[in-house]
């Protein structure tokens, strides 16, 4: 949000940054593979996503062999307002 507000300024209305990338992760040899251990703490399935941002909570989606991270919307907490509110959408 803060990368969003610096790239527009209150401006930001639709513009929100969603994606962070270069995150650190581990890069390792297994059997003679290379692979890749991701910065997220726990694997979710997209339905679980979408529970939990139906909860008010908004999860972070990893990719595999990637350094970027991906949120799908900024939200309210609060289940009664679903949009954040603030200076961008004249709330």
């Amino acid at each position: 949000m803060a990368e969003s507000f610096r790239l527009s300024g209150w401006e930001i209305e639709n513009r929100f940054q969603h994606q962070i990338d270069n995150l650190p992760f581990h890069i390792y040899q297994d059997n003679g593979d290379t692979l890749t251990k991701k910065s997220m703490e726990v694997v979710l399935t997209q339905k679980v996503c979408l529970d939990l941002l139906e909860l008010g909570i908004m999860p972070f989606i990893s990719f595999q062999n990637s350094d970027i991270i991906h949120l799908p919307r900024f939200q309210s907490i609060s289940l009664s307002v679903p949009f954040l509110k603030g200076k961008w959408n004249n709330s």
